[in-house]
């Protein structure tokens, strides 16, 4: 199974295109395979207990969706569920009458060099860019180098020198040599998606 890190990168709101497209053009340097478009897209429901229901879709797991709820404490455990494609439109249909918090959709550009499977999107929020994620999939021969490795990656090819402080509070906790399964994956997304929902609210509070 490839371990997948996801990266917040942190930049201004206006730059995001213009930053995206020097990754991109960083990559394709390398001659790459160019991979299908990829997609992220988030829903949260928020029900009437004030508990936020998290649905996921990623184009790398069509058949599935994922599901969590919102942790009541940092300290909690995250558990994610994993159903057929069909319960997005079940849970979809019975979350109907509760409040629905926000959707945040992630588009991209994928593609494959070696090892590496290299996905760079935007966030975006009702068609307003809100974000810019890099996803840098590998597969290692060797849980023990799979982190040196794919900082090095980001760093040298990508430019990021900063690397570590974009990766999500999940992943600084979990062990170096830990096997990633795509919940890992969905669990980052999540992450980083809540941070952006922490900071698009203090934005509000400070508008109000």
């Amino acid at each position: 199974m490839p371990i997948t890190y996801v990266f917040k990168i942190s930049i201004a709101i206006d730059q995001i295109p213009q930053f995206r497209e020097t990754l991109e053009k960083r990559i394709q340097a390398l001659k790459p395979r160019q991979l299908n478009q990829f997609q992220v897209q988030a829903v949260v429901f928020q029900a009437t207990n004030q508990t936020a229901i998290h649905q996921y879709l990623h184009s790398d797991y069509s058949s599935t969706c994922f599901s969590l709820i919102e942790p009541s404490t940092p300290q909690q455990e995250i558990k994610v569920l994993t159903g057929d494609i069909g319960l997005a439109s079940l849970q979809r249909r019975i979350l109907d009458g509760e409040k629905k918090a926000l959707q945040l959709d992630l588009i991209g550009s994928a593609f494959k060099l070696g090892d590496f499977q290299i996905k760079i999107g935007t966030i975006t929020q009702n068609s307003s860019n809100r974000g810019l994620l890099v996803e840098i999939s590998y597969c290692a021969s060797n849980n023990n180098d799979a982190y040196g490795v794919i900082i090095e990656f980001v760093e040298s090819h990508l430019g990021l020198s900063n690397s570590y402080e974009m990766l999500s509070n999940y992943v600084k906790r979990k062990a170096p040599t830990a096997n990633y399964t795509p919940e890992d994956t969905i669990i980052q997304y999540y992450d980083h998606f809540n941070s952006l929902r922490s900071q698009t609210s203090q934005l509000r509070s400070q508008i109000n």
